[in-house]
Protein backbone atom coordinates (compact mmCIF):
# COMPACT_ATOMS: atom_id res chain seq x y z
CA UNK A 1 0.00 0.00 0.00
CA UNK A 2 1.14 3.51 -0.78
CA UNK A 3 0.72 6.38 1.61
CA UNK A 4 -1.88 8.73 0.15
CA UNK A 5 -0.27 11.67 1.99
CA UNK A 6 3.34 11.41 0.81
CA UNK A 7 3.33 8.54 -1.69
CA UNK A 8 5.76 6.37 0.28
CA UNK A 9 5.82 2.87 -1.13
CA UNK A 10 5.49 1.11 2.20
CA UNK A 11 2.73 2.40 4.45
CA UNK A 12 3.40 0.70 7.78
CA UNK A 13 2.16 1.60 11.23
CA UNK A 14 5.53 3.21 11.97
CA UNK A 15 5.27 5.26 8.79
CA UNK A 16 1.73 6.48 9.53
CA UNK A 17 2.45 7.30 13.19
CA UNK A 18 6.02 8.62 13.06
CA UNK A 19 7.64 8.94 9.63
CA UNK A 20 5.04 10.40 7.27
CA UNK A 21 5.54 14.15 6.82
CA UNK A 22 2.10 14.76 8.35
CA UNK A 23 3.04 12.75 11.46
CA UNK A 24 6.44 14.43 11.66
CA UNK A 25 4.74 17.82 11.65
CA UNK A 26 2.57 16.75 14.58
CA UNK A 27 5.56 15.35 16.50
CA UNK A 28 7.64 18.45 15.77
CA UNK A 29 4.87 20.50 17.38
CA UNK A 30 4.88 18.32 20.47
CA UNK A 31 7.25 18.73 23.37
CA UNK A 32 8.62 15.19 23.13
CA UNK A 33 12.33 14.76 22.50
CA UNK A 34 12.96 14.04 18.84
CA UNK A 35 15.11 10.99 19.57
CA UNK A 36 12.10 9.40 21.30
CA UNK A 37 9.81 9.47 18.28
CA UNK A 38 12.42 9.41 15.49
CA UNK A 39 14.49 6.64 17.01
CA UNK A 40 12.95 4.04 14.78
CA UNK A 41 11.37 0.76 15.64
CA UNK A 42 9.95 -2.15 13.77
CA UNK A 43 6.41 -1.47 14.98
CA UNK A 44 4.31 1.07 16.83
CA UNK A 45 4.32 -1.32 19.79
CA UNK A 46 8.14 -1.18 19.83
CA UNK A 47 7.96 2.61 19.89
CA UNK A 48 5.52 2.59 22.81
CA UNK A 49 7.75 0.12 24.63
CA UNK A 50 10.75 2.40 24.12
CA UNK A 51 8.76 5.39 25.36
CA UNK A 52 7.57 3.43 28.40
CA UNK A 53 11.16 2.96 29.54
CA UNK A 54 11.84 6.70 29.81
CA UNK A 55 8.48 8.42 30.38
CA UNK A 56 6.26 8.65 33.43
CA UNK A 57 2.78 7.13 33.16
CA UNK A 58 1.25 10.55 32.51
CA UNK A 59 3.76 11.42 29.80
CA UNK A 60 3.36 7.97 28.24
CA UNK A 61 -0.39 8.61 28.04
CA UNK A 62 0.35 11.90 26.26
CA UNK A 63 2.73 10.09 23.88
CA UNK A 64 0.02 7.58 22.99
CA UNK A 65 -2.49 10.43 22.57
CA UNK A 66 -0.18 12.06 20.01
CA UNK A 67 0.08 8.72 18.22
CA UNK A 68 -3.74 8.56 18.17
CA UNK A 69 -3.94 12.06 16.68
CA UNK A 70 -1.49 11.05 13.95
CA UNK A 71 -3.63 8.02 13.20
CA UNK A 72 -6.83 10.07 13.14
CA UNK A 73 -5.26 12.72 10.91
CA UNK A 74 -4.31 10.05 8.41
CA UNK A 75 -7.57 8.15 8.50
Amino acid sequence: MRCDICGAVEESDVHVLFLCPLAMEVWNGSDFEEDLWRGGGSSALDMVGKAATVLSADRLAEFVAVMWECWNSKN
